[in-house]
């Protein structure tokens, strides 16, 4: 992979689940109806223009084919941690959230798959792409990209970064020490940046298992977390079977 930005690119990978909660947030509204009535709806015509703008840019930005990739029911990391994302239940998705994503599904090119969440799907076909040659770029304010090896846009900085294969699997490591407040899952208690960055000398598993282990964790526990925070990539999921090929460390 090149670290100079290409003056086009093979695939763009978009996140749909933040593109269309962020859209449907924008163009919500509420209307009273008397004192004891308010209601909530999307202007789904300002929502999907908003949308087809979006994507235009995209196009002309990064010359390549999109894909805007959303989250299937169910999800694997739910049967390893349960508490993840439990918190979000109470949670609504804005006004227009599921016609919205009808609609991108009916005039563009979308991939959702049961069991995993839009991060998986993007991380396994960037990295598919980029073992086959291709140039890729994923298109999110998500910082859990960084976990992933090569190009990301973030729009909110409108800024191009590339990630090297050795940056992101230490910046998975920190997240699995560091865990994660928003979706529910620890880590490693009372570990923040600063003494995840000091546990990674070498930047190792080693140094992640014997931190759990030293603090009262079992080594086991130490997998079900490095699992939480790993977005998926090329191999790590049976596209036949349907079924995630859980990370496994690899003793020296």
């Amino acid at each position: 992979m090149s670290e100079r930005l290409p003056d086009k690119f093979d695939r763009v990978h978009i996140d749909g689940d933040i593109l269309i909660y962020g859209i449907c947030s924008a163009c919500e509204y509420c209307a009273r109806f008397d004192e004891d009535l308010d209601v909530v709806f999307c202007n789904l015509n300002e929502a999907m223009g908003m949308a087809e703008a979006t994507m235009a840019k995209y196009e002309a930005m990064t010359k390549g084919k999109l894909t805007i990739h959303f989250t299937g029911s169910g999800n694997f990391r739910k049967d390893l941690y349960p508490e993840y994302k439990a918190h979000r239940k109470k949670v609504r998705k804005p006004a227009g959230f599921k016609a919205l994503k009808e609609m991108l599904d009916q005039k563009y090119h979308c991939m959702t798959e049961n069991g995993i969440e839009a991060d998986d799907l993007i991380g396994l076909c960037h990295t598919r792409d980029a073992h086959r040659g291709l140039t890729s770029v994923i298109i999110s304010t998500d910082k859990d990209f960084k976990t992933i090896p090569g190009w990301i846009y973030n729009p909110d900085h409108d800024a191009f970064t590339f990630v090297k294969p050795d940056e992101a699997d230490r910046n998975w490591l920190l997240q699995t020490l560091t865990g994660d407040k928003a979706d529910g899952y620890p880590g490693l208690e009372g570990v923040g940046p600063v003494t995840a960055a000091k546990i990674l000398k070498q930047g190792t598993w080693q140094e992640v298992e014997d931190a759990f282990v030293n603090n009262g964790f079992t080594a086991e526990f130490a997998v079900n977390q490095a699992r939480m925070a790993r977005i998926l990539r090329m191999d790590e999921y049976d596209w036949d079977s349907r079924k995630v090929r859980l990370w496994q460390p690899v003793k020296n």
